[in-house]
């Protein structure tokens, strides 16, 4: 073999030596590639997809958006379920109104004049609305780390398209997520701010209590009672409380008619004082501790409150009382409105299904009138009211409570095309995520806007999105979080700006 024949066959021998290298390089490439986490949408990028969108509208329409953005781990009803929430809580008007689905789905753009036309209530709502944004940790600084009770934008966002976005809306409260803002909007504890927005909040102290909210809200019980137009239920065994219950039904004057319902429930301490139970006071009802109020709204949904037996406003039931069962151990299960009671009562078409225990004695030969001795009142005159209040089948199919069930089914499926449980169940599973769940390494990593894939290791990603400074300080909970090791939602709220 001659000299240049040698030299031809090593150039050809490097260059399949080059491409098989190549190749195992591209190789190694393509499945570094195909295994690493994947980009999801963060606020920066739905601050632009608002931003856009107001581009679009007029200048007198600018200021009256707001938007909500539905985070991508968030199911294909999470929208029908914020819906659900801003027309139950934050919604004065007659008619139900649908956010504008915007970014193909993953954003909801609300008018604010469709949601509270009246101008009074226009002033409460973009109050309270915006108000939020001095504790949204997601686009804003929350107070706590501000050190200010003022608006703070984000750092972390496109600060140009932030501002802008701020400027022609009016309002830095533009912009919040979707779990984050249903938590609060449905919420009365804990920052809550569910009475506000319904404008409840006035009832309390010297407002006038129960009687001046029920009258505000066309429920007029005492009339109701002197005219004969109110029904009753009682029970021995209530599947809320463990106790005897009472519950009242009473006409309510809104667009198409409808019922309130006011239910009165004893502590545990009251259960052997015959003056705390129902069924042995019949006419009277008998003394109470707490009280939930359920009244039809004017667009069809429910409105939610709580008083005590004086008739004060509440923002929760006494834990002697009542508990939320629906929240998971070990969580405080505070039962409290909105939230507590739509997961209660949606699987039950927004009214609770319950026996009428005194239908049972009507009619026997039992003595049920031992109540009466002072209310100087005729035999003939106690057996009228008694079949008047308690003999009327109040919760069947065609009764006042069923009527009810169907006007909010109704009302549900119009805004969402959903069933009330659906949206009951899909609205319970957004608070149980963002309330009850701890933050992994892997769900940190989906909020700060990376997708894991399957044998990724959120240790190592969530160490390259949250990294620190050797011999520099750090918070506990991202120490915690880059050695795997989960935190509570309130403690990744704190650091999440950071």
């Amino acid at each position: 073999m001659t000299h240049a024949t040698r030299k031809q066959v090593d150039r050809l021998r490097l260059q399949r030596y080059l491409i098989a290298g190549i190749a195992f390089v591209l190789g190694l490439l393509i499945g570094m590639l195909a295994s690493a986490a994947e980009p999801v949408a963060t606020a920066s990028e739905a601050t632009g997809w608002a931003l856009a969108d107001i581009a679009t509208l007029s200048e007198t329409d600018r200021p009256f958006q707001r938007y909500v953005w539905i985070p991508p781990w968030s199911t294909e009803d999470a929208a029908a379920a914020v819906d659900f929430v801003v027309n139950s809580s934050a919604s004065r008007s007659r008619s139900l109104h649908a956010g504008r689905r915007i970014a193909n789905g993953w954003m909801l753009a609300y008018d604010l004049r469709l949601l509270a036309p009246a101008p009074d209530d226009f002033t409460e709502i973009r109050s309270v609305w915006d108000g939020l944004a001095i504790d949204d940790p997601y686009f804003h600084v929350p107070k706590e780390n501000s050190g200010v009770r003022a608006s703070v934008l984000g750092p972390h966002l496109e600060q140009t398209q932030a501002v802008a976005t701020a400027a022609l809306t009016l309002s830095t409260g533009a912009i919040y997520r979707a779990d984050w803002l249903t938590v609060r909007l449905s919420s009365q504890i804990n920052g809550g701010v569910y009475y506000r927005m319904r404008g409840i909040e006035k009832f309390r102290g010297s407002g006038g209590g129960q009687a001046s909210y029920l009258a505000s809200r066309g429920v007029f019980n005492t009339t109701a009672e002197k005219l004969s137009a109110d029904q009753r239920a009682a029970m021995f065994f209530s599947n809320v409380t463990g106790k005897p219950r009472l519950i009242e039904a009473v006409p309510v004057l809104v667009r198409g008619g409808g019922v309130a319902g006011i239910t009165h429930d004893a502590a545990d301490e009251d259960i052997r004082d015959p003056a705390f139970h129902p069924i042995r006071n019949l006419l009277t009802g008998g003394k109470d501790r707490a009280r939930e109020i359920l009244v039809p709204l004017a667009n069809g949904l429910i409105e939610y409150t709580l008083f005590d037996s004086n008739g004060e406003l509440q923002d929760e039931v006494p834990p002697n009382i009542a508990h939320d069962s629906t929240i998971p151990p070990p969580y405080s299960q505070r039962l409290e409105p909105m939230a507590s009671c739509v997961r209660c009562h949606s699987r039950d078409a927004g009214w609770l299904h319950f026996d009428n225990d005194v239908l049972k004695l009507i009619g026997s030969d039992l003595d049920i009138f031992s109540d009466i001795g002072d209310l100087k009142l005729t035999r003939e005159q106690v057996v009228d009211r008694l079949a008047g209040l308690y003999a009327g089948d109040l919760d069947g199919p065609d009764s006042q409570m069923g009527r009810a069930r169907r006007d909010y089914t109704s009302a549900v499926f119009r805004l969402t095309g959903l069933s009330a449980q659906e949206v009951g169940e899909e609205f319970g599973d957004i608070y149980r995520r963002y309330a009850y769940t701890r933050i992994t390494p892997q769900m940190a990593c989906e909020e700060l806007g990376v997708q894991l894939r399957a044998g990724d290791e959120p240790k190592e990603t969530i160490a390259r999105l949250l990294p620190i400074q050797p011999g520099s300080p750090v918070d506990p909970a991202i120490g915690f979080l880059r050695m795997g090791v989960p935190i509570n939602r309130a403690d990744w709220e704190h650091v999440f700006v950071d």
